[in-house]
């Protein structure tokens, strides 16, 4: 991505500082490149943005029928939104109040970049370590399946008003369905329509963060609308539950509690659910 050749950059370059937990329930490795460096937040944006817009042009080929676009499944997306933070080394997750000492980041057998400890924290930066960088455009002109990735990715962004990376991650193609026919949701109650949408979605919905977390905010502001409704608040929290359980780790307290934690925060409604169904089912007729 980077044009290293065209840069003139040395075959050494881009020594990775691997991270990794010990977590058994979650594969958790960050991977940290010392010599790229950005400004700032808007800079570093520029050129990750793209990067993982475009993971599905990035794939393994074994000499397997169909080459396997593994970054797409592997890269978390979301912790490169603004609000997020970098875990550093031996950082740990909580969980039910009490720290978790499985989950301790801790550097790949003690590899750091030119013997500098101060190399595994995402946010440092070393002007002597850094490599020049190419004008985004460019390397993107130059790299043609990245290119044609970006250009689809933004047809959908222009429909669905996509503008984070995280609605990248929910309006991913690989969410599509082969369900077919006409769906009419007009004139049907609101939690009508909440309970057919999350039925149509893309099952592996349940297994993404991004939709688990966006979504959770949107059962919290249901359950607020209906708030004087126990039977609605039940059949609400009901319906989000049962999408949930696809998710093969699922955890009715883990739900609960993020679904508490959008009180008090801007979270989304029903029509984010809705244009997630109009996203997943390319070949249906939806009336709303």
């Amino acid at each position: 991505f980077f044009g290293a050749e065209q840069m003139g950059w040395p075959s050494e370059a881009l020594f990775p500082v691997l991270l990794r937990s010990a977590d058994p329930t979650k594969f958790s490795c960050h991977v940290l490149f010392p010599e790229v460096q950005f400004e700032n937040f808007d800079h570093q944006q520029q050129y990750v943005s793209p990067i993982l817009a475009g993971l599905g042009a990035l794939v393994l080929d074994c000499g397997q029928e169909k080459p396997l676009p593994l970054l797409k499944f592997v890269v978390d997306r979301v912790p490169y939104m603004r609000f997020q933070h970098f875990r550093g080394p031996f950082a740990c997750k909580p969980k039910a109040g009490k720290w978790r000492p499985e989950t301790a980041l801790e550097v790949e057998q003690g590899a750091y970049f030119r013997d500098d400890p101060l190399t595994c924290f995402a946010g440092y930066v070393n002007p002597e370590y850094a490599l020049p960088l190419r004008p985004v455009d460019e390397l993107i002109d130059n790299n043609k399946e990245l290119k044609v990735q970006l250009e689809q990715n933004s047809r959908s962004s222009e429909f669905f008003g996509m503008g984070s990376d995280m609605d990248t991650a929910l309006f991913d193609p690989d969410f599509f369905t082969s369900n077919a026919g006409e769906l009419d949701l007009l004139g049907l109650p609101e939690i009508e329509q909440y309970e057919v949408c999350l039925k149509l979605i893309h099952r592996a919905r349940a297994s993404q963060w991004a939709s688990w977390f966006r979504l959770s905010g949107v059962c919290f502001q249901m359950m607020q609308r209906h708030g004087n409704s126990p039977e609605m608040r039940h059949r609400i929290l009901h319906a989000h539950m049962t999408w949930s359980q696809g998710y093969a780790d699922f955890d009715e307290d883990e739900n609960w509690h993020l679904i508490e934690k959008a009180a008090g925060k801007r979270v989304s409604g029903l029509s984010l659910l809705k244009k997630m169904l109009i996203h997943d089912n390319p070949y249906m007729t939806i009336r709303m």
